[in-house]
């Protein structure tokens, strides 16, 4: 894969999503562009240099870009508002180096599901704390029966993403 790649790059790679269980058509292609360009707008994909490059310019992405592409667009398909999306997406982006905030571990499941190696799922729950009404988000990378479990015992609602099964239907 090239690691300087097109919004119609990342739509050609997305499109088997997009499509479930069919062979994607261009009007998946299509699809995959117009989500990919309103999640630049939104902040949730960051193109290489300026996202506001003018007309005529091409904006480029990276290669985690089709990464986080193919968890956004899995989770768009269960409604989940561009509030989600933008804080997953910022989630994947730290183990990528934007903000190195996240422990190896965690690169290692990430690395497990683009290889295929284990299955790996991204789990966001939604929390109230102990004598806090506040309801508070949260987003976890895990191997099942390692955490899946725990981390579902105090969730209000959650909603799991099997990042494995996502990866392996990209079209790479």
């Amino acid at each position: 894969m090239a690691n300087d790649l097109t919004v119609s790059d990342l739509a050609r790679f997305i499109a088997p999503l997009v499509s479930h269980p069919r062979e994607p058509t261009e009007e998946d292609v299509e699809f995959a562009i117009r989500r990919i360009r309103n999640w630049t707008v939104a902040g949730a994909l960051k193109p290489i240099g300026d996202p506001h490059s003018g007309s005529g310019k091409h904006r480029r992405y990276d290669e985690s870009s089709v990464y986080i592409a193919a968890t956004l667009s899995v989770l768009a398909d269960t409604d989940q508002s561009i509030g989600t999306l933008l804080t997953v997406a910022s989630l994947i982006r730290n183990l990528f180096g934007d903000m190195p905030l996240l422990a190896g571990t965690i690169i290692e499941r990430w690395n497990e599901a683009v290889n295929g190696t284990a299955e790996v799922f991204l789990v966001l729950s939604s929390v109230v704390g102990r004598g806090d009404a506040r309801q508070r988000a949260t987003a976890q990378i895990l191997v099942p029966l390692n955490g899946l479990t725990e981390a579902l015992q105090e969730c209000r609602s959650a909603v799991s993403v099997n990042l494995t099964a996502i990866f392996a239907q990209l079209d790479l």
